[in-house]
This record gives C-alpha cells, sequence and structure tokens, in this order.
C-alpha cells in the first residue's frame, strides 16, 4: 500500500507529470542529511527525552513512563533509557576513550555500575560477587550502543516505520519502494509524495509475514527538521494497523538548543480471530543540545558515580608529562647558563 512525502519544490500547488517524482526523490532533501542531522554529525548532541503514553497488550492497559538520555560526541557515546513499568527493557551504557560501562537501573532514577572495561580490554570487577561476562561479549555491548544512540538521534529527525528509522534520503532503499504519483501534489512550500514498499519483519515471526505498508509524508525542505508528519496504514493476511507521527519543533536564536516534540500512535489488529491484539500511543518529548562537549561529559562522575581506580584522565596524564618536560627544559637552560657564566669567568682570569 502507499505512504505519501511533503517536500518543497514550488509556491504554487501543482499536480506533477507522472514521470516527476523520481528527480524528487534525487533532490537535496532525499539524498542527503537535513541541516540538523549535519549539526549533530559534526559536533555532537546531547538529547534528553521524556515519553508518556498508555500501552494496551492482550487487554490489560498500562501506563507507560521512560527517560531517556542519548549522547555522543568525538567517539564517545551514552545511552540511558529507564522504562516504566518494564524495568527489563532499561539500557544504560556508556564509553568514552578510557572504558566502556554498562549501567543497572535503581529506585529513584539512579544508575548503578554493573560492569566496567578498560581500552586495552581489562575487565575491572565492579563487585566481589559480580560475574564479568567474556571480553567479546562485551565488544558487542559497545556496538550496540553505538547504534542505539545513532538511531535515536536519526528518529529525533528522521520516520519512523513501524519500528525503525529511516531518514528521507533512505526511503528510497526500502524494499519494493514504488512511487504512487496519483497520491502526489504540491502545496504552496511543501509537497506530499505517496510511495508503497513492503516489511517481512514486523511480527518478527516464522515463517515472516509480509506487510504490505503506504502512507503520507509531509516535508519543508526550508526547515533544518524537513519532517513534518508521517502516517502509514499496513496490512498482511489476518492484520491491519496504522501509525503517524508528527513532528514539531522550535530553535533558540542561537540554534544551540533544539526542542523537538513528536507524537507517535501505533495499533494492530488480528482480524482473523476478531480480536485487539494491543495498542500503543505515546508522546516524546526532546530537548537537543549540541556540542562540542568536553571529555568529563563522558565521565561515570558526571552522573554521580565514582571513576574506578587506576584509570587517569588521559589529559591529565598528558599535562603532567608535559610540566615535568617543562621542568626538565628549565633545570637544563638553568644548567647551560650557569656553565657559560662559569666559562666567562674562567677567561677573564
Amino acid at each position: 500500500m502507499y505512504p505519501v512525502i511533503c517536500i518543497l519544490l514550488t509556491t504554487t500547488p501543482v499536480a506533477p507529470a507522472q514521470g516527476d517524482w523520481r528527480s524528487v526523490l534525487q533532490s537535496k532533501v532525499f539524498t542527503s542529511p537535513c541541516a540538523y542531522a549535519r549539526r549533530g554529525e559534526s559536533d555532537g548532541f546531547d538529547i534528553s527525552t521524556e515519553a508518556t503514553g498508555r500501552m494496551n497488550t492482550d487487554g490489560k492497559v498500562e501506563d507507560y513512563r521512560s527517560t531517556m538520555r542519548h549522547v555522543r560526541g568525538r567517539g564517545q557515546y551514552i545511552c540511558l533509557e529507564q522504562v516504566d513499568p518494564w524495568s527489563r527493557d532499561s539500557v544504560g551504557m556508556m564509553l568514552n576513550d578510557r572504558y566502556f560501562a554498562r549501567l543497572s537501573p535503581a529506585d529513584g532514577g539512579v544508575w548503578n555500575l554493573a560492569e566496567f572495561m578498560t581500552m586495552d580490554r581489562r575487565v575491572v570487577p565492579v563487585s566481589a560477587h559480580a560475574i564479568s561476562r567474556p571480553t567479546t561479549k562485551i565488544e558487542a555491548s559497545i556496538e550496540t550502543l553505538k547504534g542505539r544512540v545513532d538511531a535515536y538521534f536519526r528518529t529525533s529527525s528522521a520516520v519512523r516505520l513501524w519500528g525503525k528509522e529511516y531518514g528521507l534520503d533512505q526511503l528510497s532503499t526500502l524494499p519494493k519502494f514504488t512511487v504512487d504519483p496519483a497520491g502526489t501534489r504540491v502545496e504552496g512550500k511543501k509537497v506530499y509524495l505517496a510511495f508503497s514498499y513492503e516489511r517481512d519483519d514486523i511480527l518478527g515471526s516464522t515463517p515472516a509475514v509480509v506487510f504490505h505498508c503506504r502512507g503520507v509524508v509531509e516535508v519543508d525542505p526550508e526547515r533544518d527538521i524537513p519532517l513534518i508528519r508521517y502516517r502509514e496504514t499496513v496490512e498482511a493476511a489476518g492484520w491491519k494497523g496504522w501509525s503517524e507521527t508528527s513532528h514539531q519543533y522550535t530553535k533558540t536564536v542561537d540554534a544551540c538548543s533544539i526542542t523537538t516534540q513528536y507524537r507517535h500512535h501505533l495499533q494492530a489488529d488480528q482480524i482473523r480471530q476478531g480480536v485487539h491484539n494491543g495498542g500503543l500511543e505515546i508522546t516524546f518529548q526532546s530537548a537537543v543540545r549540541f556540542g562540542p562537549f568536553a571529555d568529563s561529559h563522558f565521565d561515570l562522575s558526571a552522573f554521580g558515580l565514582s571513576e574506578p581506580s587506576g584509570v587517569e584522565r588521559r589529559w591529565l596524564s598528558t599535562y603532567l608529562w608535559l610540566a615535568l618536560a617543562g621542568v626538565l627544559f628549565l633545570l637544563a637552560a638553568g644548567l647551560v647558563r650557569w656553565r657559560q657564566k662559569r666559562r666567562a669567568g674562567d677567561l677573564s682570569i
């Protein structure tokens, strides 16, 4: 079925020609990251998010609340996600230029140190009873951390298609992506482009269930975050569902702080049994701060946790060496000058 996209092409509503939409997909807004994404890539970002809503699982309704923080800068990462009521889904990981740390959630929004590995692959026990994982599993967690932070940043400015994030420049890579000219239109600075694609990983079942998807993406290329709204419907044998994301943001004058808010609603019905399988309605609100950040931004001590012993900050040891080199230079210079004066005194006799 068919999604729709909005993009600035002209100030006058126009019904585009049948063959024009491939060229639309080749325009800058669909082929390169937006200004917001480029800023995050170059300077780093610190996104604090609060998500609230409700989830209906097999008729059981639960309130949902999540506080999240995703940070990246110069190869250093932080991912803190505390989810209520499913604490098992909470994630806490951080990586700087000296160590990787895995954190576990505690009451009151506090994090405890659960695992620690230095960059030379030395696993440091965090307690007498802690069981350390193999370094290969810890390294896999590091890759998960990087992917999770980068994916969330894409979510803050991209299209969320049933649990996966796609930048506007990635839409044409969707499986069996097809433009639907009949559903497209241009209105002022916006263009609505209809398309369809297929997914076989929505349910994660075996054998895979293929969903046919269609929707609408509304884009304004003049904004730092072009995406305004996206709505899609999905259908498969015995299933029907829909999701909708709306995106608004405000930007300070200096562009160093951006607040984004988007509402995401997801619902699926298993039609074959005539039973509502569940639903999710969550509102996300994020405050985004761009870097660059000091290295101390990525320390455990920045979150009220003690830095493990024997892991000195690299810049501190560098300064100590520089200071020592400076002292030795002054001593050498003083010795040379003393010898010169002494030699001058011997020649005058």
